[in-house]
């Protein structure tokens, strides 16, 4: 999704800083944290943060943290960091997990210009952070639902603003004979109606194997992120023991236009941790965007 972060830094440039209610939000676009996962199933290092339906802890299961770093080219200048947490106290067992959530992108090397391409003064700050309280609980047998208050705020240049969200998600598993999943959430959802917020759909099923440690699954991720661009994302998601590889073709429709890049995930499961490492390709011949997660699950 690193298209937007480019995009942002053209808005920035070209329109006033109260064109976005809370600067920054492009660079929100960039699937961060998620290891080659659909949005709307992210666990992990995004453990509620794209759905809070998934912060959800399982049996036995006391506690989690994860967190995660992009590493962008130097074309793009783009960083990146998510850290969240799951826990489930005794005294409130029966409400559920409750989940904390922090997210920090930003555009590092941002010049600024006037009338020629000569920079002028210091680089233009373009940041934003998002802080999420999360509650999620398993409602049913197959259905698992969460609710989470944000606090999102930016910064560009001398401007700066911040506003609450508050957003849900739902996750339907161990459906059929195929064990299929399909999840649902929203991200960002304001009051206000000119700052839509992103919709994350996504949909798997069991292709092969009987066992979560020996298995094959197959599905389809769906993004609508702000300003109606559109992600498409067919992906495999297979497991043999502690290794696992996630990935496939990522389709992007975004002012007016289509391209295609692959993204593929290579995750290590050992003695409670999974270790992470994301790649993406970037458009027009950019050198690919590497992420690393780790997650720690206590029992």
């Amino acid at each position: 999704m690193l298209y937007r972060a480019l995009a942002a830094v053209s808005f920035v440039l070209a329109a006033s800083a109260g064109a976005q209610r809370v600067p920054g939000r492009d660079l929100l676009t960039f699937p961060l944290g998620l290891a080659g996962e659909a949005a709307a199933f992210g666990t992990g290092p995004a453990g509620g943060f794209w759905n809070p339906a998934t912060a959800v802890l399982g049996p036995g299961e006391k506690g989690r943290i994860a967190g995660a770093a992009l590493s962008a080219p130097i074309d793009l200048a783009l960083t990146g960091q998510v850290f969240t947490g799951s826990a489930r106290p005794r005294t409130l067992a029966r409400i559920g997990t409750f989940s904390l959530g922090i997210a920090h992108a930003a555009i590092t090397d941002l010049v600024h210009t006037e009338t020629d391409p000569q920079s002028v003064g210091n680089d233009i700050p373009y940041s934003t952070w998002v802080v999420s309280l999360g509650a999620s609980r398993k409602v049913s047998e197959h259905v698992t639902a969460g609710a989470a208050a944000r606090w999102h705020t930016g910064h560009v240049g001398t401007a700066r603003h911040s506003e609450i969200a508050t957003d849900a998600g739902v996750v339907f598993d161990r459906l059929t004979r195929r064990d299929v999943r399909i999840a649902a959430s929203s991200f960002l959802l304001t009051l206000d109606a000119k700052d839509s917020p992103a919709l994350a759909l996504a949909a798997d099923a069991r292709i092969a194997g009987t066992d979560s440690a020996r298995v094959l699954r197959g599905g389809i991720g769906y993004v609508r992120a702000r300003g109606a661009a559109v992600e498409t994302y067919p992906f495999l998601d297979g497991r043999v023991g502690k290794l696992g590889i996630r990935g496939g073709p990522v389709r992007v429709d975004a002012y007016g236009s289509v391209t295609w890049r692959m993204r593929l995930a290579i995750l290590i499961h050992h003695a409670g941790y999974t270790l992470g490492v994301v790649r993406e390709d970037n458009e027009s011949g950019i050198a690919p965007t590497y992420q690393l997660g780790v997650t720690s699950v206590f029992r």
